[in-house]
């Protein structure tokens, strides 16, 4: 069995949750502006465009068509 695969989601899942956690833990007395709470807001749907929109310049028409659905 190769262990580098099950490593890496690991790693991959434990940064994800500390990234969480940090932040949590660096804003959590801070009252927001509006204008950080919209940033705040925003980032999400920024980091999920960043990690699909390569795909929007592919040639291959089944990925072309999973993004249309």
């Amino acid at each position: 069995m190769n262990i580098l695969p099950v490593a890496t989601i690991l790693l991959m899942a434990l940064s994800t949750y500390f990234t969480r956690i940090i932040g949590y833990l660096l804003l959590r007395n801070r009252q927001l502006s509006p204008r950080m709470q919209a940033i705040m807001d925003a980032a999400p749907g920024c980091v999920l465009i960043t990690i699909i929109s390569p795909y929007f310049v592919t040639d291959r028409p089944a990925d072309l068509l999973a993004l249309a659905i």
